[in-house]
């Protein structure tokens, strides 16, 4: 019983550390003045592959540890993980959005917020969106997805024939900042009012998203998921934390998703149908179609033996009018809990 109360204890222990060291919004550009350690982790210090900053090189920011900050979390091209904490004493930052002050002793705000201002604690929540930020962009290959037998049910699924638009192009699962904002779904009113349906598939036509008809017919063919009202929970779990209208995250991502179909990385996936197919080969034709060193920013999602989805990881004005190959040139491996290497390409069902 004692091994185990000690377990616990070292978990709770674990877990409030690492909530100490929850991001804060921050931005603009931090410029090294020394040659300081880029670490991994603020209270262990590693720092894998000893990376140090250049002096006199600026970095983007992502976010900070806190506010005031003591670190600032920054894109380190080259480094893996690529992102990095460095000492605020380390360097100066340049082009930083105003933060709020932090709360004065007692918990009482030192100047009350102007009316519909968000809190500090508010902005802890939900960091600020920047032309610099980070994001997944989701495309799923529909046959592989609809393949399994609990999802060949599905609207979008049984709709599927072997000449329609999703039987020879990716098509959209989502553009999801990473890491996401927490609580996910608070940064608009409507996020708050829908979070439940958001998160039961069966109440996903509950969730309003308002669209212009030039949205919504384009929507409706790149996200064959529509069929089941999968922009619902897109845009309350990921969209509301994006900073602009449905309308505009939307366009967005069918923009960025046209961009993938539109490259010879479709045609070579299109020219696996019935093959294997390793992440290795997928990097290397995303490479040719993008530039050298974007495919190892990108990653497969794979199920019973069969690619899925392939994730595609940006950084950059991702929300604005930033174009796909430099975001991914300058963007950084998705994380992933079922991290595939390779698997089956099939085409749609006769």
């Amino acid at each position: 019983m004692r091994h185990w109360i000690a377990v616990i204890a070292a978990f709770v222990l674990t877990t409030i550390s690492t909530a100490a060291w929850a991001d804060a919004p921050a931005s603009g550009t931090f410029t090294a003045k020394d040659a300081c350690p880029a670490v991994q982790s603020i209270k262990k210090g590693t720092n894998p592959g000893n990376v140090m900053l250049t002096p006199g090189t600026g970095y983007t920011v992502v976010s900070a540890n806190k506010n005031p900050p003591t670190h600032y979390l920054l894109l380190v091209p080259g480094a893996s993980p690529d992102r990095r904490w460095a000492e605020v004493g380390c360097g100066t930052l340049s082009g930083a959005a105003p933060q709020s002050p932090p709360p004065a002793s007692g918990g009482a705000a030192t100047t009350p917020p102007a009316s519909g201002a968000q809190s500090s604690a508010d902005e802890h929540m939900h960091p600020t969106v920047t032309t610099h930020d980070t994001y997944v962009l989701a495309v799923s290959w529909e046959p592989d997805f609809c393949a399994p037998p609990k999802f060949a049910s599905k609207p979008e699924c049984k709709a599927e024939t072997p000449t329609s638009f999703d039987a020879s192009h990716f098509t959209l699962h989502g553009l999801w900042r990473d890491p996401w904002p927490r609580p996910y779904s608070n940064c608009q009113a409507d996020g708050q009012t829908y979070m439940a349906a958001a998160n039961d598939n069966t109440r996903w036509g509950e969730i309003p998203v308002t669209l212009s008809a030039p949205t919504k017919a384009h929507l409706d063919e790149d996200m064959p998921g529509t069929k089941s009202h999968l922009e619902g929970h897109e845009w309350i779990v990921h969209g509301t934390c994006a900073g602009v209208s449905a309308d505009a995250f939307f366009a967005r991502a069918t923009a960025l998703l046209d961009a993938v179909n539109a490259s010879s990385v479709r045609t070579f996936f299109t020219g696996k149908l019935g093959q294997r197919l390793s992440i290795d080969e997928l990097r290397a034709a995303v490479d040719q179609a993008f530039g050298p060193g974007t495919g190892k920013n990108v990653i497969m999602d794979c199920a019973s033996g069969l690619v899925t989805e392939v994730h595609f990881g940006l950084t950059g004005d991702v929300m604005g009018k930033g174009d796909l190959a430099s975001m991914l040139a300058a963007g950084y491996v998705p994380g992933d809990n079922r991290p595939c290497r390779a698997g089956n390409i099939k085409a749609a069902a006769q």
